[in-house]
């Protein structure tokens, strides 16, 4: 059984998105508040916005809309205390509307969780980083807190680096809410950002079965393989716990994406970093930005080589002279 956790979970496997944060155009904000408003709607208060951003809109239970950014940019943030009172379904819907409304995903975590399967995934992964079978992610971390000994507080693996680009948290569930005996309910929880989110959420909205999606995505965004001596993962049997857990289940790995070298991006980093300081320079002595260019670009000879970069810039170039005919 695929779905989201309901209040009180019975014994079965539960998967879903656990939170969304997506940033798009500052100008896109009346569409986006209604759209959310229409959604997720609650008692709305004005307030400071998220980091880098001069104001937000807290709606209750966890959805912070904010704008203000020196890029003119909004975030959407919407945690998982908000997100687990939609269903599995809805969470995807809202996804793909939102992403239909120019936003990008820069972070998406997905949950995996296993309620009365006796896996002992906590323990099992502890056992087998110890042993060097981790693959994938650089590192991992033990968080097991204990109130006495042998009686633990948490039990929780980190796997890669907080600042990652997926970072795993493995951990007793069951034991952070207090509910049941520890091993009974296990979370597998992988937090995407940058461009994994980016790629994430294209796969999750663009594919049909999307309850294996997720799955795909949570299980492969590590692996564990016993110590053969070979390099190349392929040689590497799986350890048998993990292989048995995984087994028939489609992974998918995310490399990541080469940087953005479009026009696109590069217009967007030369008005975010030079053109204020080229305009500021113009101010002080009178003259025209394309004088200060000219003044500072003294000496230099053009590049040869023709890329990419080069014809976008054509295309543009041509496109504007042509609209302001």
């Amino acid at each position: 059984m695929f779905d989201v956790v309901p209040a009180l979970p019975p014994p079965g496997i539960y998967v879903g998105l656990d939170r969304i944060r997506l940033t798009g155009p500052e100008a896109a904000w009346p569409e986006i508040r209604a759209l959310v408003g229409g959604v997720l709607p609650g008692p709305v208060r004005t307030g400071s916005g998220a980091k880098f951003f001069q104001e937000g809109l807290h709606i209750q239970l966890g959805v912070l809309l904010s704008r203000g950014h020196r890029s003119e940019i909004l975030q959407l943030d919407v945690r998982g205390e908000r997100l687990r009172t939609l269903s599995g379904d809805a969470r995807v819907v809202l996804l793909r509307r939102l992403i239909s409304a120019g936003l990008r995903p820069t972070r998406l975590d997905v949950a995996l969780d296993l309620i009365g399967q006796q896996q002992g995934v906590v323990n099992n992964v502890q056992m087998a980083c110890e042993a060097g079978e981790l693959c994938g992610p650089r590192g991992f971390a033990c968080m097991h807190r204990y109130r006495v000994p042998g009686v633990p507080q948490q039990l929780m693996m980190t796997l890669g680096d907080l600042s990652s680009a997926a970072f795993v948290r493995v951990y007793d569930k069951g034991l952070e809410q207090d509910r049941g005996i520890w091993g009974h309910w296990e979370r597998v929880e992988v937090e995407f950002k940058s461009d994994r989110a980016r790629e994430a959420g294209r796969l999750i909205t663009a594919r049909n079965s999307t309850h294996q999606t997720l799955i795909a995505l949570v299980v492969g965004a590590f692996d564990f393989r016993l110590q053969t001596g070979r390099t190349a993962l392929s040689r590497r049997p799986r350890s048998s716990w993990w292989a048995q857990l995984v087994d028939g289940v489609e992974t998918i790995r995310m490399s990541p994406a080469s940087p953005d070298r479009s026009f696109n991006s590069y217009a967007h980093w030369f008005r975010s970093v030079h053109a204020p300081r080229l305009m500021q320079f113009a101010q002080a002595v009178g003259a025209t930005v394309g004088e200060v260019v000219h003044f500072l670009a003294k000496d230099c000879e053009p590049r040869t080589h023709e890329d990419v970069l080069v014809q976008q810039f054509s295309a543009a170039w041509s496109d504007d002279r042509c609209s302001s005919d």
